[in-house]
């Protein structure tokens, strides 16, 4: 009953992939949602350090200490999102914690 051309849900495939997939899911759509609010607000307007144009050219314009913090401040933001939902990696017995989502998160949801 459900639309599934591709398979992801079949049965066999264990619900923790199922899991993960629909995380990669979500926050790929979210990101694509602001890129496209980027793109259209950044082409409309000037934005800081006087950067003008397509957007497709505004990153390069940007000066190199703001380049590095932005750099440092999305590294941060999935560093945060990472320790929110998936279980920390144990070396020893890495084929059972890698890429595994914790028990109790739903996936997507980031507390906000």
């Amino acid at each position: 009953g459900y639309f599934d051309p591709l398979g992801f849900a079949r049965p066999g495939i264990a619900l923790d992939e199922v899991k993960r997939n629909r995380e990669a899911e979500i926050m790929h759509g979210r990101v694509a949602m602001v890129a496209t609010v980027g793109y259209l607000a950044g082409e409309a307007t000037e934005g800081p350090f006087s950067i003008v144009g397509p957007a497709n050219d505004q990153l390069q314009q940007m000066p190199a200490p703001a380049f590095a913090l932005l750099t440092v401040a999305i590294a941060a933001a999935e560093l945060k999102r990472a320790t929110i939902g998936w279980v920390e990696p144990d070396f020893g017995s890495w084929q059972k914690t890698l890429f595994k989502l914790r028990d109790g998160y739903y996936p997507g949801d980031l507390g906000f």
